[in-house]
């Protein structure tokens, strides 16, 4: 398989590639990488395998992330914003003028003025959280925020940049969504196979429903629309 890839990249003149064969459970990087891809061989490994052989890999990449934005009439990059470690989402205020966007690895939210396009605070969100999903409330006071491994889904006031309160939402929450009336929030729980449906008036679970394999991220549809 090496040899062949060796073949194809020659043959369409890149030789900037080096191969090197290892089996990846017992790899132990010697650098820092700025991207890492895998292919659909994880399919066939073992789910108990799989959280050492991430942080190996979550260790294994450069510092750094950003957000770039594009014109999209031009289809061109104007700028990009660094805004922290392994940036998974973006949710912004209802008139646009700021976005949130989790950094997973520093565990913070990096809050980036829109009009100025500029990073303006990073909320620090404690130790031990990974941040990942970000649903904006309808009136944008408040923001909801995923913790994957953490558990937790984490309320942060808008206007003071505070977290004020949290939710344990699941074994590992990844992907939300918040109800048009902003009453109930939505978390896809991936090591549980379901979602669980969050009262926000009482910060509580109130149900989960199973939905199959590794659930990531949630959309809500209104019924009109199906």
């Amino acid at each position: 398989m090496i040899a062949r890839n060796r073949a194809r990249l020659a043959s369409l003149g890149i030789g900037n590639v080096t191969f090197h064969e290892a089996d990846v459970f017992a790899w132990r990087p010697s650098r820092r990488y700025d991207l890492v891809f895998m292919s659909f061989w994880l399919s066939h490994v073992p789910r108990s395998r799989f959280a050492a052989f991430f942080a190996t890999l979550r260790d294994a990449l450069a510092p750094g992330g950003a957000v770039y934005i594009i014109d999209l009439p031009s289809h061109k990059v104007l700028t990009s914003i660094e805004v922290g470690a392994r940036p998974r989402s973006v949710a912004f205020l209802p008139d646009m003028s700021r976005a949130y966007v989790p950094a997973e690895n520093e565990a913070t939210l990096a809050v980036v003025d829109a009009k100025a396009q500029s990073l303006v605070d990073r909320i620090k969100l404690g130790d031990g959280m990974r941040p990942m999903g970000t649903a904006m409330a309808p009136d944008g006071k408040l923001l909801y925020v995923s913790t994957g491994r953490s558990k937790m889904v984490l309320i942060v006031d808008t206007a003071t940049s505070q977290v004020v309160g949290s939710i344990e939402a699941g074994p590992r929450p990844w992907g939300i969504a918040l109800s048009r009336d902003g009453r109930t929030l939505y978390t896809a729980n991936g090591p549980s196979n379901d979602v669980s449906v969050v009262d926000l008036a009482t910060r509580s679970v109130t149900k989960k429903i199973p939905v199959g394999d590794g659930p990531w991220g949630v959309a809500l549809v209104s019924r009109a629309a199906r």
